[in-house]
């Protein structure tokens, strides 16, 4: 076996590897709310060309191996009630922003409750007090 070869494998236990943990990570969050899965899709490594002895036969092509790519999964799921009025949620494709003053967010959960922020009501993410953020409207 050349060093080639164990390469090759190598980086096949890799990939394997790493496809295993795509899909332990869908499964640990499967009762996650807003929770976008992934898929892991393996791809060829460039492949060599080894000339052939004789000229008439032409050229073999010897892989180098395999890697893969993880990919969000952004299709729309199932819209369900909430528990409250104020839950929301986003047909198609989008995020709600979300902000502590500090620090930025987007997701998908729209579990928003209401909640006292420099003496206005504003809407709140359940879980991290994250104010939602948006536009006055006019009216």
């Amino acid at each position: 076996m050349s060093f080639s070869s164990f390469q090759i494998a190598v980086s096949g236990m890799k990939a394997n590897q790493e496809s295993m943990a795509v899909i332990g990570n869908n499964i640990a969050n499967v009762d996650t709310d807003g929770f976008k899965g992934t898929s892991y899709q393996f791809k060829d490594v460039l492949s060599q060309e080894l000339n052939s002895p004789t000229p008439s036969v032409g050229t073999n092509e010897v892989g180098l191996g395999v890697t893969g790519t993880t990919m969000n999964q952004m299709t729309q799921g199932a819209l369900t009630p909430g528990a409250s009025d104020k839950d929301m949620a986003i047909d198609g494709d989008g995020f709600f922003i979300v902000a502590n003053g500090f620090q930025t967010e987007y997701t998908r959960v729209g579990n928003f409750r209401p909640n006292e922020y420099q003496n206005k009501i504003v809407l709140s993410d359940n879980s991290t007090g994250f104010i939602l953020q948006g536009w006055n409207a006019e009216y």
